[in-house]
């Protein structure tokens, strides 16, 4: 079947902004806010819920079971919002939609194309315990978020060389521990990762020191107030461990528990992430971050933590696993196998790679339209040689000014060439020696590259004008049928 599936990148434009890479993580988190929403009253409040909500009536420096953020949040839910089941969950969804965009942005930071950031925010909007936490007013959906400020904060230092970004490390990593003492965890096991790897280099410097200084500052209230009340939290830890009141978890019982957890579906992405960190050239970089995730699963697996206390860190294996996405298929000793002959050389499953360039390929058109003079342009036919190209033209061509389609591939043959003469013709799918055999005139508006799509797909947009051997295009309609 001849395609003209399309088209990535027109030289010499932009890509809507409407279609990129951000703007789709931002439809996706947009998603996951509006589902939190209107699943928030569905059942009544949770336990946990009542007593943070209570915390922010007693502020103070820390309480019993957590640091001091919480009842900061409680406080501003009960001023702002009030105290109803919906009132206490609209931070929680917030939170939601922010970790699904920052984990799209992890992804770009990683060198991850538009695939890529999409991929890996459903990712996240996907993971099973994400959605559950993104449902109650915890500390708990805070988390992820300033440990993945930090690894976006790391990333950046080893794009730019810049060792002053620490200090926004050491921001993120104090609010962090005033949200949860987990956080510490999470520190621990970057440092780890640059100790392993050359990123060592940034102990020589000051910034990650002051960093650490900074960090310590932000937390220090709640530090005094734990001396002050000899440290509570240790105590309910002891109780807790003494009263074998947690499940105890084999090695890779707690393995499995995360497979769970992040949704089994996902699984080959984050996996995928470990295999970026520490197999693939463009995540060698990066490897500190790989570490940082072994340390914080080797850490939780001796202490007996709890599954989902591991969850925080996923984000930006997501993002690693898709941004390592084709270069995985790639390396596979196998082939998946396609449904046609026609996609043995697209480079992704086809469900994927029909997916890309559309908007791109209607901005070309758009181009060449533009080029015939505005007398020409009604009787101007746009003919595709395939019908997902010319649903394309009629779904997102009248967003720039362009008349439906016409095309001899399945209906679009039934539907007839209306009545168009034929004397210009804008054609997809095509070649220009081809189409030279046909018109007079051949003009090669665009040059179309999608990389996601077979040779024959990237044909070019081509203004033809001047039939040789027609004098309508009712005269050859029977011939251009195509159906296959």
């Amino acid at each position: 079947m001849a395609t003209l599936s399309v088209i990535a990148e027109q030289k010499g434009s932009e890509p809507s902004r409407f279609i990129s890479g951000p703007a789709i993580v931002l439809y996706i988190a947009t998603a996951v806010l509006v589902l939190q929403l209107a699943t928030a009253n569905r059942y009544g409040y949770f336990g946990d819920e009542m007593y943070h909500m209570a915390c922010g009536e007693h502020m103070a420096r820390g309480y019993v079971d957590q640091p001091p953020l919480i009842a900061v949040f409680a406080w501003l839910t009960r001023h702002l919002f009030g105290t109803s089941v919906f009132a206490i969950r609209l931070f929680p969804a917030m939170a939601s939609f922010v970790l699904v965009w920052l984990t799209g942005l992890l992804a770009r930071e990683l060198g991850g194309g538009r695939f890529a950031q999409w991929l890996a925010a459903l990712c996240s909007a996907c993971a099973g315990v994400y959605l559950i936490l993104g449902h109650l007013f915890t500390m708990n959906v805070f988390e992820p978020l300033p440990w993945m400020g930090c690894a976006y904060v790391v990333i950046r230092i080893v794009k730019t060389g810049d060792q002053r970004l620490w200090l926004w490390f050491g921001v993120l990593a104090g609010i962090g521990l005033e949200n949860k003492y987990s956080m510490a965890v999470f520190g621990f096991a970057v440092v780890v990762g640059l100790v392993l790897t050359p990123q060592r280099k940034a102990f020589a410097s000051p910034w990650i020191w002051i960093a650490g200084a900074i960090a310590f500052a932000v937390f220090l209230p709640n530090l005094l107030w734990n001396v002050q009340h000899h440290f509570p939290f240790l105590e309910l830890m002891r109780n807790i461990k003494a009263s074998g009141r947690d499940l105890a978890f084999t090695p890779l019982g707690y393995l499995k528990a995360q497979v769970f957890l992040m949704t089994p579906v996902t699984f080959p992405v984050w996996l995928l992430g470990g295999l970026y960190f520490f197999l693939w050239e463009s995540g060698k970089p990066f490897r500190a971050l790989g570490w940082a995730f072994v340390t914080v699963l080797v850490v939780l697996i001796l202490a007996h933590g709890k599954d989902y206390y591991a969850s925080p860190v996923y984000p930006m294996m997501f993002a690693g696993g898709a941004e390592a996405f084709l270069r995985y298929q790639a390396r596979l000793p196998f082939q998946i196998q396609p449904d046609e002959k026609s996609m043995l050389m697209e480079p992704m499953p086809h469900y994927y790679s029909w997916c890309f360039g559309w908007e791109e390929m209607v901005q070309a058109v758009a181009k060449a339209y533009a080029m015939v003079p505005p007398e020409e342009r009604p009787d101007t036919a746009i003919f595709a040689n395939d019908f997902a190209a010319a649903g394309a033209i009629d779904i997102i061509g009248p967003t720039y000014g362009l008349p439906k389609a016409i095309g001899g591939h399945q209906s679009y043959w039934l539907w007839g060439p209306r009545n168009y003469t034929g004397q210009t013709v804008i054609v997809l799918g095509s070649t220009p020696e081809r189409e030279a055999r046909n018109f007079r005139e051949v003009t090669v508006v665009a040059e179309l590259h999608n990389p996601y799509a077979p040779p024959w797909e990237n044909r070019p947009v081509l203004l033809c004008r001047s039939p040789k051997n027609f004098h309508t295009v009712q005269e050859i309609w029977p011939k251009v049928k195509h159906w296959d």
